[in-house]
């Protein structure tokens, strides 16, 4: 992939296509960084360029191996937290529930901000007969702790109170 004409490329990745690309426009200049959608999760120059630029995303973990989506339909939110697999590893179990479940648990806060100010209604979808919880959209956004077993996912519906 070459950058069109009057585009200079100030960064590429790994497979040598244009990432970083600046140019003048009007009065002034564009800068454009193609990347992915963590981009603080991100290692190398596109995540220290996010970091630096003070980039969150509104749902998130502090667990890298944790990947968290924010969901909302006709008013309600959801919320999917999984444990990514630890197969890029050498040591990684065979990922069936038997060998899964012998896994150590790994506890990640998980969190979405920007939810209304107010109290919201926690079910998990995913482990019926728990019951629901109710907390704060700051606490929520502060960060709820959840143990996880390697390749778990947990569903949560989010309820305005």
């Amino acid at each position: 992939v070459e950058a069109p004409s009057g585009v200079d490329v100030w960064g590429k990745t790994a497979d040598g296509s244009p990432a970083v690309l600046h140019w003048k426009f009007g009065k002034g200049e564009v800068l454009f960084v193609a990347g992915h959608p963590e981009w603080a999760r991100v290692p190398g120059f596109l995540g220290d360029v996010a970091r630096w630029a003070g980039s969150r995303r509104a749902a998130g973990t502090d667990t890298p191996s944790v990947m968290v989506n924010h969901l909302v339909k006709n008013g309600v939110h959801y919320a999917i937290v999984h444990r990514l697999p630890d197969s890029f590893r050498p040591h990684a179990p065979k990922l069936d529930r038997e060998e899964l479940a012998k896994q150590p648990e790994l506890t990640a806060k998980w969190h979405i901000r920007g939810l209304e100010s107010g109290s919201w209604r926690i079910e998990e979808l995913t482990a019926p007969g728990i019951p629901a919880s109710v907390r704060s959209a700051e606490e929520i956004a502060s960060g709820l702790a959840t143990p996880f077993r390697l390749c778990q996912t947990r569903v949560y519906r989010l309820t305005r109170q």
